[in-house]
């Protein structure tokens, strides 16, 4: 009677992806913002004569910034962001179209490896993961994610992982 198969919606869809935008945005400039915070925070210690709080503040700053490495959170939010972008402005072709063109592609599996990476973390990309992945099939996302340096670009693959 009921079918517990999620089923592919376009408007849900073309929602998740202009709020992913809107979140890469937010998040690029959260993180540029703490940037400039913490330069501005080492310039005034310097300034004030306190050399050895500085270099405690920026040796806690590279620590920080190590493990994610930040350079490339920001240029994959830029990368996903444009890839988001690109499917609005095409989002007429995933529509109509039962099978993934190759113009949209690569966006498309960028978005579904992204929103299994970072599903938790962004909400949107859960949304949108599991959107292609009702409209696509589980088997193409599963081979998406498994081998991902077929379908990904090479460098976002690098900067993701």
């Amino acid at each position: 009677m009921f079918s517990s198969k999620p089923k592919y919606s376009a408007d849900k869809t073309k929602v998740h992806l202009k709020m992913l935008c809107n979140r890469f945005q937010l998040l690029t400039q959260k993180k540029a913002n703490l940037a400039k915070q913490q330069k501005r925070q080492v310039a005034t210690l310097l300034r004030d004569d306190k050399e050895q709080n500085a270099r405690i503040l920026v040796e806690h700053i590279i620590r920080e910034a190590r493990p994610p490495r930040p350079d490339y959170t920001l240029e994959s939010y830029g990368i996903l962001r444009q890839y988001a972008e690109m499917l609005l402005a095409r989002l007429e072709v995933v529509n109509s179209e039962d099978h993934l063109k190759p113009e949209i592609a690569e966006a498309v599996c960028a978005l579904l490896y992204a929103g299994w990476l970072y599903g938790s973390e962004i909400p949107e990309l859960k949304v949108l993961h599991a959107q292609f992945t009702a409209k696509y099939g589980k088997e193409y996302a599963q081979e998406v994610i498994e081998n991902k340096e077929k379908y990904l670009n090479h460098r976002l693959v690098r900067m993701l992982t």
